[in-house]
């Protein structure tokens, strides 16, 4: 048995769809027994209802970086989330200090937090607060904030993983960053799948950007030619597409 996991964004979906050769190859891969495992920064609501908008069918769901897991019939088999001590500092510093609004996924809530500066520039969420009304969120699986620059997101990045090093982990993901525990990324998402299951040949891993660095780099992992130049450097090898990857290895 073999094992794909493939991230979502800019990776087997690009352009807003999934091409119907990455269709194709996902379920040939899954009918010869193999399984399909979307690993993904997303939240658990956002990547379930896309599988069903293109009728996929995941083996696993790794959401949110690492910080949930499903399995096939998407119950949560595991969560990790930031520090309840912490978080309302966290949004606090990033409110008086990056402008725009952004979102937090609890465990089964998406809020979207408003900003004095800047503009809303987020999806809509289950509840909307002000930076005023916070000290009643906890639970929090994931911060995502949207930057109209990638130096803004770097910035972000750089200063929340400096300042809050031991309750979070900041990941740079295009005009994304995704916040989640301390401790948690993809690979250790593939690390706890992994140890579910047994009789695995081979792990096929792949990735566009910066928060898919550490499973293409701890699982010998794959890249696509839009992939950003930090891991293309890392990647064993750099393919069009998905089907591409599944055509070679299958």
């Amino acid at each position: 048995m073999k094992l794909l996991f493939s991230d979502f964004d800019r990776t087997l979906y690009v352009n807003r769809d999934i091409t119907q050769e990455n269709l194709d190859a996902v379920n040939k891969w899954q009918s010869e027994g193999n399984l399909f495992i979307i690993t993904t920064g997303r939240h658990k609501r956002s990547i379930i209802e896309q599988m069903k908008n293109f009728n996929l069918k995941p083996d696993y769901y790794i959401c949110n970086n690492g910080a949930v897991i499903l399995d096939k019939e998407k119950n949560t088999i595991f969560s990790k989330c930031i520090s309840n001590q912490k978080i309302e500092e966290i949004v606090k510093y990033i409110c008086e200090n990056y402008e725009n609004s952004f979102e937090i996924i609890e465990k089964e809530r998406v809020i979207k937090i408003m900003n004095d500066a800047g503009i809303d520039n987020h999806n809509p969420a289950d509840i909307i607060l002000d930076k005023a009304h916070i000290s009643s969120i906890k639970d929090v699986i994931q911060l995502h904030k949207k930057f109209d620059t990638e130096k803004r997101v770097t910035e972000l990045v750089s200063d929340l993983n400096t300042r809050f090093r031991s309750s979070l982990a900041a990941y740079a993901n295009v005009l994304n960053v995704d916040i989640v525990a301390n401790g948690v990324n993809k690979s250790t998402g593939i690390d706890f799948v992994c140890k579910e299951l047994n009789d695995i040949d081979d792990i096929l891993v792949i990735g566009d950007s910066y928060n898919d660095i550490e499973m293409v780099q701890k699982y010998n992992g794959f890249t696509v030619e839009h992939g950003n130049e930090d891991i293309k450097k890392i990647a064993r090898e750099i393919f069009p597409d998905v089907a591409s990857l599944l055509k070679k290895y299958s």
